[in-house]
Protein backbone atom coordinates (compact mmCIF):
# COMPACT_ATOMS: atom_id res chain seq x y z
CA UNK A 1 0.00 0.00 0.00
CA UNK A 2 1.04 3.41 -1.15
CA UNK A 3 2.06 5.71 1.73
CA UNK A 4 -0.63 8.25 2.62
CA UNK A 5 1.67 11.02 2.94
CA UNK A 6 4.30 11.17 -0.05
CA UNK A 7 2.14 9.01 -2.13
CA UNK A 8 5.01 6.78 -3.47
CA UNK A 9 5.09 2.93 -3.37
CA UNK A 10 7.34 2.77 -0.75
CA UNK A 11 7.08 0.04 1.91
CA UNK A 12 5.16 1.62 4.98
CA UNK A 13 6.10 0.86 8.62
CA UNK A 14 4.06 0.52 12.10
CA UNK A 15 3.79 3.97 12.71
CA UNK A 16 2.24 5.29 16.42
CA UNK A 17 -0.19 7.71 15.45
CA UNK A 18 -0.21 9.22 19.12
CA UNK A 19 3.23 8.72 20.18
CA UNK A 20 4.39 5.70 22.37
CA UNK A 21 5.64 8.06 25.17
CA UNK A 22 2.20 9.49 26.11
CA UNK A 23 0.72 5.73 26.49
CA UNK A 24 3.99 5.18 28.47
CA UNK A 25 3.41 8.05 30.98
CA UNK A 26 0.30 5.86 31.97
CA UNK A 27 1.34 2.97 32.06
CA UNK A 28 1.42 1.52 35.54
CA UNK A 29 4.37 -1.33 36.54
CA UNK A 30 4.09 -4.40 34.15
CA UNK A 31 0.36 -3.77 33.48
CA UNK A 32 -1.03 -3.06 30.52
CA UNK A 33 -2.59 0.30 29.22
CA UNK A 34 -6.90 -0.23 28.82
CA UNK A 35 -7.82 1.13 25.67
CA UNK A 36 -11.10 2.55 25.97
CA UNK A 37 -14.05 2.21 22.88
CA UNK A 38 -15.81 5.25 22.01
CA UNK A 39 -19.82 3.79 23.25
CA UNK A 40 -20.04 1.77 26.23
CA UNK A 41 -21.14 -1.46 24.84
CA UNK A 42 -17.66 -2.09 23.02
CA UNK A 43 -15.17 -4.30 24.37
CA UNK A 44 -12.15 -2.45 25.63
CA UNK A 45 -8.57 -3.73 24.65
CA UNK A 46 -5.52 -3.67 26.37
CA UNK A 47 -1.53 -2.97 24.97
CA UNK A 48 1.59 -2.53 26.68
CA UNK A 49 3.07 -0.34 23.83
CA UNK A 50 0.02 2.29 22.70
CA UNK A 51 -1.71 1.53 19.20
CA UNK A 52 -0.08 1.68 15.52
CA UNK A 53 -1.04 1.68 12.25
CA UNK A 54 1.19 -0.25 9.35
CA UNK A 55 -0.41 0.96 6.86
CA UNK A 56 -0.11 4.78 7.26
CA UNK A 57 3.13 6.18 6.06
CA UNK A 58 6.51 4.82 4.72
CA UNK A 59 9.71 5.59 7.15
CA UNK A 60 10.78 8.74 5.55
CA UNK A 61 7.80 10.01 6.03
CA UNK A 62 7.23 8.60 9.54
CA UNK A 63 10.95 10.84 10.14
CA UNK A 64 9.19 13.64 9.32
CA UNK A 65 7.18 14.02 12.39
CA UNK A 66 10.15 12.97 14.65
CA UNK A 67 11.16 16.91 15.79
CA UNK A 68 7.15 17.71 16.43
CA UNK A 69 6.90 14.52 17.90
CA UNK A 70 10.13 14.72 19.93
CA UNK A 71 8.90 18.54 20.99
CA UNK A 72 5.97 17.59 22.12
CA UNK A 73 7.08 14.84 24.60
CA UNK A 74 9.25 17.14 26.16
CA UNK A 75 6.75 20.14 26.69
CA UNK A 76 3.96 17.93 27.77
CA UNK A 77 5.70 15.13 29.68
CA UNK A 78 9.49 15.66 30.83
CA UNK A 79 9.28 19.15 31.20
CA UNK A 80 6.02 20.07 31.93
CA UNK A 81 6.14 20.07 36.04
CA UNK A 82 8.91 23.25 35.11
CA UNK A 83 6.22 25.52 34.07
CA UNK A 84 4.23 27.58 36.66
CA UNK A 85 1.12 26.63 38.32
CA UNK A 86 -1.60 29.59 38.42
CA UNK A 87 -3.62 28.91 42.11
CA UNK A 88 -7.13 29.89 42.88
CA UNK A 89 -7.91 29.34 46.52
CA UNK A 90 -5.07 27.40 47.04
CA UNK A 91 -6.04 24.74 43.65
CA UNK A 92 -4.14 24.94 41.18
CA UNK A 93 -6.30 25.85 38.04
CA UNK A 94 -4.35 26.43 35.26
CA UNK A 95 -0.70 26.59 34.20
CA UNK A 96 0.92 29.64 32.53
CA UNK A 97 3.64 28.61 29.92
CA UNK A 98 5.56 32.09 29.62
CA UNK A 99 7.46 30.98 26.09
CA UNK A 100 7.23 28.06 23.98
CA UNK A 101 7.83 27.00 19.98
CA UNK A 102 4.89 27.39 18.17
CA UNK A 103 6.17 25.69 15.64
CA UNK A 104 7.00 22.58 16.49
CA UNK A 105 3.80 21.99 19.04
CA UNK A 106 1.50 23.43 16.11
CA UNK A 107 3.22 21.20 13.95
CA UNK A 108 2.82 18.16 16.00
CA UNK A 109 -0.74 18.55 16.65
CA UNK A 110 -1.62 19.03 12.88
CA UNK A 111 0.47 15.89 12.15
CA UNK A 112 -1.78 13.71 14.88
CA UNK A 113 -5.20 15.47 13.53
CA UNK A 114 -3.91 13.75 9.88
CA UNK A 115 -2.67 10.56 10.93
CA UNK A 116 -5.75 10.08 13.02
CA UNK A 117 -7.75 11.13 10.21
CA UNK A 118 -6.15 9.19 7.32
CA UNK A 119 -5.28 5.78 9.81
CA UNK A 120 -7.74 2.81 9.30
CA UNK A 121 -7.01 1.77 12.81
CA UNK A 122 -10.81 1.58 14.32
CA UNK A 123 -9.34 3.48 17.54
CA UNK A 124 -9.46 6.85 15.03
CA UNK A 125 -12.99 5.69 13.20
CA UNK A 126 -14.61 8.64 15.07
CA UNK A 127 -12.09 10.77 13.49
CA UNK A 128 -12.30 12.19 10.00
CA UNK A 129 -11.43 15.50 8.55
CA UNK A 130 -13.04 15.50 5.46
CA UNK A 131 -12.39 18.36 2.96
CA UNK A 132 -9.76 19.87 5.85
CA UNK A 133 -7.52 16.40 5.39
CA UNK A 134 -5.45 17.62 2.07
CA UNK A 135 -5.05 21.30 3.66
CA UNK A 136 -3.48 19.68 7.03
CA UNK A 137 -1.61 17.43 4.21
CA UNK A 138 -0.14 20.17 2.54
CA UNK A 139 0.66 22.20 6.07
CA UNK A 140 2.87 19.03 7.15
CA UNK A 141 4.63 18.30 3.76
CA UNK A 142 5.39 22.56 3.41
CA UNK A 143 6.57 22.48 7.26
CA UNK A 144 3.62 25.19 7.82
CA UNK A 145 1.72 25.06 10.98
CA UNK A 146 -0.96 28.04 10.22
CA UNK A 147 -1.88 31.04 12.65
CA UNK A 148 -3.65 30.74 15.78
CA UNK A 149 -7.22 30.52 13.65
CA UNK A 150 -6.60 27.62 11.39
CA UNK A 151 -7.05 24.62 13.37
CA UNK A 152 -6.96 26.13 16.84
CA UNK A 153 -5.14 24.43 19.75
CA UNK A 154 -6.95 24.63 23.25
CA UNK A 155 -5.07 22.26 25.58
CA UNK A 156 -6.70 21.27 29.15
CA UNK A 157 -5.11 18.94 32.02
CA UNK A 158 -6.53 16.40 34.23
CA UNK A 159 -5.47 17.17 37.91
CA UNK A 160 -5.41 13.40 38.76
CA UNK A 161 -3.11 11.70 36.27
CA UNK A 162 -3.61 9.02 38.48
CA UNK A 163 -6.92 8.08 38.14
CA UNK A 164 -6.11 8.04 34.14
CA UNK A 165 -4.74 4.45 33.75
CA UNK A 166 -7.19 4.24 30.41
CA UNK A 167 -6.82 6.14 27.17
CA UNK A 168 -9.98 7.18 25.73
CA UNK A 169 -10.75 6.79 21.62
CA UNK A 170 -10.36 10.65 20.16
CA UNK A 171 -13.45 11.84 19.07
CA UNK A 172 -15.59 15.06 17.87
CA UNK A 173 -17.52 17.76 20.05
CA UNK A 174 -18.39 21.50 19.84
CA UNK A 175 -16.99 23.95 22.23
CA UNK A 176 -19.79 26.82 21.94
CA UNK A 177 -20.96 25.45 18.89
CA UNK A 178 -17.67 25.80 16.94
CA UNK A 179 -16.41 21.75 15.78
CA UNK A 180 -13.21 20.57 17.18
CA UNK A 181 -11.61 17.36 17.10
CA UNK A 182 -10.80 15.67 20.83
CA UNK A 183 -7.49 13.81 21.90
CA UNK A 184 -6.52 12.43 25.05
CA UNK A 185 -2.55 12.51 25.52
CA UNK A 186 -1.30 11.27 29.07
CA UNK A 187 -3.07 12.79 31.29
CA UNK A 188 -3.81 15.87 28.83
CA UNK A 189 -7.74 16.78 26.70
CA UNK A 190 -6.70 18.60 23.70
CA UNK A 191 -9.13 20.33 21.35
CA UNK A 192 -8.51 20.65 17.45
CA UNK A 193 -10.39 23.11 15.67
CA UNK A 194 -11.91 21.24 12.40
CA UNK A 195 -14.17 24.44 11.24
CA UNK A 196 -13.69 27.39 8.70
CA UNK A 197 -15.11 29.38 10.98
CA UNK A 198 -13.26 31.20 14.14
CA UNK A 199 -13.67 29.71 17.67
CA UNK A 200 -15.85 31.72 20.06
CA UNK A 201 -14.87 34.88 21.83
CA UNK A 202 -14.68 32.76 25.41
CA UNK A 203 -12.13 30.08 23.72
CA UNK A 204 -10.10 32.62 21.82
CA UNK A 205 -8.52 33.45 25.26
CA UNK A 206 -7.28 29.87 25.70
CA UNK A 207 -5.91 29.23 21.84
CA UNK A 208 -2.26 28.42 21.43
CA UNK A 209 -0.67 31.53 19.75
CA UNK A 210 2.53 32.12 18.49
CA UNK A 211 4.36 34.71 20.29
CA UNK A 212 2.38 34.40 23.41
CA UNK A 213 1.88 32.96 26.92
CA UNK A 214 -0.03 29.61 27.15
CA UNK A 215 -2.69 28.70 29.23
CA UNK A 216 -3.63 25.25 29.97
CA UNK A 217 -6.24 24.97 31.92
CA UNK A 218 -7.01 22.47 35.03
CA UNK A 219 -10.09 19.99 34.73
CA UNK A 220 -11.18 18.45 37.56
CA UNK A 221 -10.61 14.16 36.53
CA UNK A 222 -13.52 12.83 39.21
CA UNK A 223 -16.22 15.61 38.29
CA UNK A 224 -15.54 14.83 34.36
CA UNK A 225 -17.40 12.83 31.73
CA UNK A 226 -14.69 11.18 30.96
CA UNK A 227 -13.65 9.23 34.62
CA UNK A 228 -18.14 8.59 34.36
CA UNK A 229 -17.37 6.54 31.49
CA UNK A 230 -14.00 4.72 32.55
CA UNK A 231 -16.09 3.72 36.18
CA UNK A 232 -18.56 2.24 33.51
CA UNK A 233 -16.12 0.56 31.08
CA UNK A 234 -14.71 -0.51 34.36
CA UNK A 235 -17.63 -1.89 35.74
CA UNK A 236 -18.48 -3.88 32.25
CA UNK A 237 -15.01 -4.93 32.00
CA UNK A 238 -15.63 -6.70 35.64
CA UNK A 239 -18.93 -8.27 35.12
CA UNK A 240 -17.41 -9.63 31.61
CA UNK A 241 -14.30 -11.16 33.31
CA UNK A 242 -17.14 -12.86 36.15
CA UNK A 243 -18.83 -14.85 33.32
CA UNK A 244 -16.51 -15.14 30.08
Amino acid sequence: MACKLCLYGKKNIKSHIIPKSFFMKIKQNENPILIIPDKIDKYPKKSHIGIYDDNLVCEDCEKVFSAWDNYADSFLIKNFQKNKPVFDGGIVIAYLIDSFDYHKLKLFFISLLWRASASSNNFYSLISTGVFEEKLKRMILDNDPGDQNSFSIIITKFDNEKLATGILSPHKEKLDGINYNSFYLGGFKVFIKVDSRESSELMKDFIMKPNSPLYIIVRNFRESNEFDLMREMAKLHRRRRKYY
